[in-house]
């Protein structure tokens, strides 16, 4: 993977919600995949909220707060929907989900090195939640971060201020490392469409066949124990137009991916343009990978991603 040695930083399009109440932590670990006692405030996980088919409605980040809060963090497009749908499996449960005001910035390796010389704090392992100024540092694999600024504290303000004066704002190419990264969301477009297991969430530890019944717990483990996925996501870059330049060839979710003889072996998942290339996420069949492909005109490679826990 290429390797920005620049500190980068951008805004991520992206909702929080914190789930409180006495039954918070037991209601979450029977919906999601993730095992819920692994969430603390020194980590964070990533889970999969999916349906009874065990499909994906939504990637969520966790980290948790307070000791009896989870804070959940998902791509706008899908977090009222997703929410709702949570809300719907409450019933007489004491749990409440309410959105936060937390703006959320996409962070590359260099910039946490370098925020965490400043703040004369260690350097976080993977998974590992930080406190910094106020904000929350979560570390997640392939030199890529996320720095959670709660609007209503000074100290997270000035933090941010700070960032904004000092270092380099790119959204897109923000955007273009999560994707390099394996960091994917569900979108509208995609929603019941990917097994997790056909991300890097099974080796990031996002998955968990041990904690009990969750939505969709059979599906997955099912698939798991019989090998029946056979597709996996992967990424790819090549230099391009932008969507506004060639509006026939644009490359947007679910834009289908060929072998070079015409057959489909692949649907994209989500893309970022910026600067003369473009970065793409897409399900493909795992015999297709490190092979020829088309993307509308352009032949492209696919590499899977990697899902080693590592900075």
């Amino acid at each position: 993977m290429n390797t920005i040695t620049t500190p980068l930083w951008g805004f991520l399009p992206v909702n929080t919600y914190c789930v409180s109440g006495v039954d918070a932590r037991s209601f979450l670990q029977g919906q999601l995949t993730q095992d819920i006692k692994l969430i603390q405030i020194d980590t964070c996980q990533y889970a999969a909220y999916c349906n009874p088919k065990g499909r994906m409605l939504a990637m969520l980040l966790l980290y948790a707060d307070t000791p009896d809060t989870i804070m959940m963090r998902l791509h706008q497009a899908t977090a009222a929907t997703v929410v709702k749908r949570l809300q719907v499996f409450v019933l007489r449960s004491q749990v409440k989900i309410n959105q936060q005001s937390v703006r959320v910035l996409g962070i590359n390796h260099s910039l946490v090195t370098q925020l965490c010389q400043e703040k004369a704090l260690p350097l976080p392992d993977v998974f590992a939640a930080l406190s910094i100024a106020g904000a929350t540092l979560t570390m997640l694999p392939n030199n890529y971060a996320e720095l959670h600024i709660p609007t209503d504290s000074p100290q997270a303000n000035k933090l941010l201020s700070e960032i904004q004066a000092n270092y380099h704002q790119s959204n897109e190419g923000i955007e273009q490392l999560r994707l390099r990264g394996g960091h994917f969301h569900i979108l509208p477009q995609t929603s019941e469409t990917v097994l997790p297991q056909q991300t890097p969430l099974e080796s990031w530890g996002g998955i968990n066949y041990h904690k009990g019944c969750y939505v969709g717990q059979e599906v997955i483990s099912r698939n798991k124990y019989l090998g029946k996925v056979n597709k996996v996501l992967a990424t790819t870059t090549f230099a391009g137009d932008s969507p506004e330049n060639s509006p026939g060839n644009s490359i947007e979710p679910t834009t289908t991916v060929y072998d070079d003889s015409g057959k489909v072996v692949g649907k994209v998942i989500e893309c970022q343009y910026a600067e003369g290339k473009t970065v793409c996420l897409a399900l493909i069949a795992k015999g297709q990978l490190a092979k020829p492909c088309r993307l509308h005109e352009n032949l492209v490679t696919f590499t899977a991603i990697d899902g080693d826990c590592r900075d």
